[in-house]
């Protein structure tokens, strides 16, 4: 069975956790997410695209009214939504306990969304009204955290019976790509929605901790994570293990519930894979050896030093999502929308790729070239057209018919853009000096967080040479000029290719940096983990703002 992915993202040093406040203006908004505005790298969750949504649209008498009237024969249609909804779930809690571990904060959850990303409806099928529901994607859509400091003083005085005031919480990450997919939903029937509440919520509990509400053990999972009783993957075990006993209570309160029963089939092929080599590595989107004298301590490190990029590259996106929404509020924007938009405006190459990951918006538009290229592409779209035109029948025909449909709607989509874009272009004139601090601030943050990502590559191959392989740099150097005898490589080299990791010792250096200090890139990793017989994959994060060499 294939998880969804959790698309990677070592960092010594955490910077201020000033994210964005709960503040009570805040209301929950619904948003509805275009498939072209998904997030690229913290997980490729598939899209729960609906077959049968989609006939109704076109031809509601395809659909078999039996299908909808009988709850079995729903979820046995709908199957493979329902696995991977599941599967999203166990994937969501994995990712958020990586970026709760070591955490010094403490965790509530209201268990709803913040803003929910998603929305659900129905259609009429022969007379009826069958519905969806938006389905949380996650158990805990929305953390709240508390500084650990000052949680604990609270509780002193109400141990002490001392009127004490809650102290002041912030949602965790907000507006990070993690919290996007936290807040995501997947419309399904109706019925898969309830049982989801009566899961995490509505239900009662059992006498076993883990038939407690599903929510409730969450969160209490989360924050022994935090604490570092659990380690992520130790987290997420036991969460599986508490979803698959909380399933089993549930139906003994509603007997062969279809939803239920197929819920608790799904929990046990986790149960039985959970403890497999590969689990995590799906999750983590990494590729690794198993059963071999190395495994154990080879996932130990490779792990370790995952969980940590993964936090600091959301850590980074939070702090940098609030940024933009406090000078947007400066300028007397009600959103950060054209704020993100000028951002993408005022950088070129390699900066505005990452604006658009990062904000999920494309810059496209924006290229001078671009209004030129789409009529072109139309024109040849209009020739190949008119060329098949005379055999109408011919697959060449109605290939060439699709192309001219598709060439159209991008030009009108751009036709439609240029008032938004002439907008955006004023407000960035007008607002240049706010766009420039902005920009100062967010290249500080990227700056901190490549410095983390070549942290993480040394301290990768240190651990991999040292920890995970027992070579010394000579016997590295030795295996590596036998299978690369063109490529340069010396004990020197080594040492200056794990530089990055190692804390200055003194004040001052002879030898400037460039001299002392080497980055790991993707050709030099990939001979590397030729010598380590390695996936060289377990040396690229793949960040939002990855660097390219």
């Amino acid at each position: 069975m294939q998880l969804p992915i959790i698309c990677p993202t070592t960092i010594t040093t955490l910077p201020d956790f000033s994210f964005a406040p709960k503040r009570q203006e805040d209301k929950r908004k619904v948003v509805k997410l275009e498939p072209n505005q998904c997030k690229q790298s913290l997980s490729d969750v598939p899209l729960l695209n609906d077959p049968f949504r989609e006939a109704a649209t076109t031809n509601p008498s395809d659909l078999d009214p039996k299908i909808w009237n009988d709850v079995a024969a729903t979820m046995d249609e709908y199957d493979d939504f329902i696995r991977g909804h599941l599967e999203q779930r166990i994937a969501l809690f994995f990712q958020m306990t990586i970026v709760c571990h070591k955490m010094p904060f403490y965790f509530e959850s209201s268990g709803e969304a913040e803003e929910q990303l998603g929305a659900a409806s129905g259609f009429q099928l022969h007379g009826k009204k069958h519905t969806y529901q938006a389905a949380h994607s996650s158990t805990l859509p929305t953390l709240y955290a508390y500084p650990l400091d000052e949680w604990e003083a609270y509780l002193d005085k109400m141990n002490d019976s001392e009127t004490a005031g809650k102290p002041e919480c912030f949602v965790y990450l907000k507006d990070s790509q993690m919290s996007k997919w936290q807040n995501a939903t997947n419309a399904l029937p109706t019925v898969v929605n309830q049982m989801d509440s009566f899961l995490d919520w509505q239900g009662k509990s059992g006498e076993n901790p883990r038939e407690d509400r599903l929510r409730q053990t969450a969160i209490k999972i989360v924050n022994s994570v935090a604490s570092d009783q659990f380690d992520p993957v130790e987290g997420t075990k036991e969460f599986i293990h508490s979803l698959h006993d909380r399933i089993q209570y549930c139906l003994t309160r509603k007997p062969d519930h279809p939803v239920l029963t197929k819920y608790l089939e799904i929990a046990v092929d986790y149960l039985n894979q959970m403890d497999d080599e590969g689990f995590f590595d799906d999750l983590l989107n990494i590729r690794m050896e198993n059963e071999t004298d190395r495994s154990e301590i080879l996932r130990k490190v490779v792990y370790k030093k995952r969980f940590e990029i993964i936090r600091a590259s959301q850590i980074t996106d939070g702090r940098i999502k609030k940024v933009v929404h406090d000078a947007a509020l400066a300028i007397g924007e009600p959103n950060a929308e054209r704020l993100q938009m000028a951002l993408i405006l005022a950088s070129t190459g390699q900066e505005r790729i990452t604006f658009q990951k990062l904000f999920c918006k494309t810059g496209t538009f924006f290229d001078e070239n671009y209004e030129i290229f789409l009529k072109s592409n139309l024109a040849q779209a209009e020739k190949e057209c008119q060329k098949f035109k005379k055999v109408n029948t011919s697959e060449d025909y109605q290939k060439s018919k699709k192309h001219l449909a598709i060439a159209t709607k991008a030009l009108a989509d751009f036709q439609e853009f240029k008032p938004t874009m002439l907008d955006i272009k004023r407000f960035t004139r007008d607002n240049e000096k706010a766009v420039k601090k902005v920009l100062s601030k967010i290249h500080m943050e990227l700056w901190q967080l490549r410095r983390s990502e070549e942290i993480f590559r040394a301290g990768m191959l240190q651990d991999l040479i040292k920890r995970v392989n027992g070579f010394t740099q000579r016997e590295f150097v030795g295996i590596f000029k036998k299978l690369h005898p063109d490529e340069p490589m010396s004990q020197p080299m080594v040492s200056r290719l794990i530089q990055p990791v190692r804390a200055p010792r003194k004040q001052g250096y002879s030898s400037p940096e460039c001299q002392r200090r080497k980055i790991l890139n993707v050709e030099k990793g990939k001979m590397c983990a030729d010598v380590l017989n390695i996936d060289p994959g377990v040396f690229f994060p793949c960040l939002f703002n990855s660097l390219i060499t």
